[in-house]
């Protein structure tokens, strides 16, 4: 199935740094935003088998990342820099693996937000 859109799981709107991210990895998609609570430890893995038409990046509890990665779906998640409110690559999951797909090399800065 071709994936024509991103869903962003998060309380939390995306900074138009992230978008210029996604899209470098993506190309220009239609973006969801859906304000999701994942109840359970397999939340965020029943969340992405609904949502197979799309890339899905998610904030979540690392129990969520955890089972999502161990049930072998494929999401996306930022890492954030960890001294200031900054974004320094994407990491796609996929298949029990952890890949980087966007980012800053290890010596260089991340990105700021413009807040």
């Amino acid at each position: 199935m071709r994936k024509n859109k991103v869903y962003w799981a998060s309380h939390h709107d995306l900074y138009p740094e992230q978008i210029d991210a996604i899209e470098s990895v993506h190309g220009k998609l239609d973006i969801i935003h859906e304000r999701v609570v994942f109840r359970d430890p397999l939340g965020l893995s029943t969340y992405i088998d609904n949502r197979q038409d799309g890339y899905v990046y998610a904030v979540a509890g690392g129990i969520h990342y955890l089972f999502a990665q161990q049930e072998r779906r494929e999401f996306f998640i930022f890492e954030t820099h960890p001294d200031k409110i900054a974004f320094r690559s994407i990491f796609k999951v996929s298949e029990g693996t952890i890949t980087k797909v966007w980012g800053a090399k290890e010596k260089e800065e991340a990105f700021s937000v413009k807040t």
